[in-house]
C-alpha cells in the first residue's frame, strides 16, 4: 500500500512540472504580446503609421510635413532666394552745379568763378537685410510671424562713366578739372540718399514688396504652405 502510494506521488510531480512550464510560457508569451502593444500605440502618434521617419534627430533642423514641428532654420532657408527680390531699387538721371571760385577775407574775388553744369545716372536700392528679420512660429495655430525691422539704404551708387557736360565756364583766373570728382561722387550720394529717405511713397512700396515677396515665397514652400504669414514692425 505505501508502495502504490510511493508511485502515484512520482508518477504524478512530472505532470505538475509540465504544468508549470506551460504555464510560464504562457505568462511569457501574454508579456511580450502586451509589450509590442503598448509600443505600437505609444509609437503612432509621433508619425504616419508606425515607420521610422517620425523620429526627430535634430529639431532645429528638420522640417515638419504632418506632425514635425517647422523649424526656424528651415524657414530661413527658404526665404534666403528672396534676398535679391525683396529691395527696390530708385534709378535717376540727375543734374547739378559746380562752382569753384577764390575768395579773399570771405567775400569772392571777382572773374575767380567758372561754373560746369553736369549730369550723372545712379541707383539707390532700398530694402531689408534677411539677417536682421526675427520669425515667430506658432505651430498649434500654423502661423508664422515676421518682425521685419525698418527699410533701408542698401545700396547707393552712382555711374561714374555716365558723367555729362552739357555747359562748362572758365573764369580768366580759375579752373577747374571735372576728372576727379571722387569727393563730388560722395557729396552726390549723400544728397541722393536723404532724397530718397524723404520719399515717404516710394519707402512704404518698398515695405509692402518687401512683404508680398516673403509672404509668397512661404505660401509656395511645401514646408510652410499651410501656414498663415503676418508682420510685426
Amino acid at each position: 500500500m505505501q508502495n502504490e502510494l510511493r508511485n502515484e506521488t512520482q508518477i504524478s510531480r512530472p505532470g505538475v512540472r509540465i504544468r508549470m512550464k506551460r504555464w510560464k510560457s504562457y505568462v511569457i508569451s501574454t508579456g511580450i504580446g502586451c509589450l509590442i502593444g503598448v509600443f505600437l500605440c505609444v509609437a503612432k502618434p509621433f508619425g504616419k503609421g508606425w515607420g521610422i521617419g517620425s523620429i526627430i534627430t535634430n529639431a532645429d533642423s528638420v522640417v515638419s510635413n504632418g506632425d514635425m514641428l517647422l523649424s526656424i532654420s528651415t524657414v530661413e532657408e527658404i526665404l534666403k532666394p528672396a534676398s535679391d527680390l525683396i529691395s527696390m531699387r530708385y534709378c535717376y538721371t540727375d543734374a547739378d552745379v559746380n562752382e569753384n571760385f577764390k575768395s579773399f577775407f570771405g567775400n569772392r574775388v571777382p572773374f575767380t568763378t567758372d561754373k560746369v553744369v553736369f549730369t550723372y545716372d545712379g541707383i539707390v536700392s532700398v530694402g531689408v537685410d534677411l539677417s536682421s528679420v526675427e520669425y515667430e512660429i506658432n505651430h498649434e495655430n500654423k502661423a508664422i510671424t515676421i518682425l521685419l525691422p525698418e527699410v533701408k539704404i542698401i545700396a547707393n551708387e552712382i555711374d561714374a562713366s555716365s558723367f555729362e557736360y552739357p555747359y562748362k565756364s572758365d573764369s580768366i583766373f580759375n579752373s577747374t578739372d571735372m576728372s576727379d570728382y571722387t569727393d563730388l561722387i560722395d557729396v552726390l550720394k549723400q544728397k541722393k540718399a536723404e532724397e530718397v529717405k524723404n520719399n515717404t511713397e516710394f519707402m512704404k512700396s518698398a515695405e509692402e514688396n518687401t512683404k508680398t515677396v516673403l509672404k509668397s515665397f512661404l505660401t509656395e514652400a511645401e514646408a510652410t504652405k499651410e501656414y498663415t504669414v503676418t508682420f510685426k514692425g
